[in-house]
């Protein structure tokens, strides 16, 4: 079964509360509290994992933390470190984006819907997050991440 409307946009509106939060960060307004408060505002980690299960899943998480791995049995593990959340969750929709054609439902599990037939054709995290950089300037340096 393929990812229902509601998981589609709830994703969008994901993406859109990332690029509302990045310009937030721009026009160095202080950030909420609760971005602090959840580490939001430090390096995360996307990953893509391939499953023994021949579904592969893209996931995201602060850098450091105990849920900073692939799931056990996972292979062919492709990561790349951002600067936020924020950034993160834009490369996650990237990659939901890219490989929409092959993405399926699992019911009754978290991240159920991020998750698409292994094989699919996927660029590399890198070249998904260079294409968004014309929204990703450091909010601190004015510079491009």
């Amino acid at each position: 079964m393929a990812p229902t409307t509601q998981d589609v946009e709830r994703e969008e509106l994901q993406g859109a509360n990332a690029l509302a939060a990045l310009a937030r960060l721009k026009a160095r307004r202080v950030p909420l509290d609760a971005w602090r408060e959840q580490d939001w505002l430090s390096p995360h980690r996307v990953w893509v994992e391939e499953g023994v299960n021949g579904l592969s899943l893209v996931r995201f998480t602060r850098v450091g933390t105990r849920r900073d791995h692939p799931e056990p049995g996972a292979q062919n593990v492709r990561s790349l470190v951002t600067a936020n959340r924020f950034e993160a969750q834009l490369v996650k929709l990237a990659v939901l984006r890219e490989i929409s054609p092959w993405r399926v439902r699992i019911a009754g599990t978290a991240g159920g819907s991020e998750r698409w037939i292994t094989g699919a054709r996927l660029r590399p995290l890198e070249v998904l997050y260079d294409e968004l950089r014309p929204s990703l300037r450091d909010p601190v340096r004015g510079e491009e991440r």
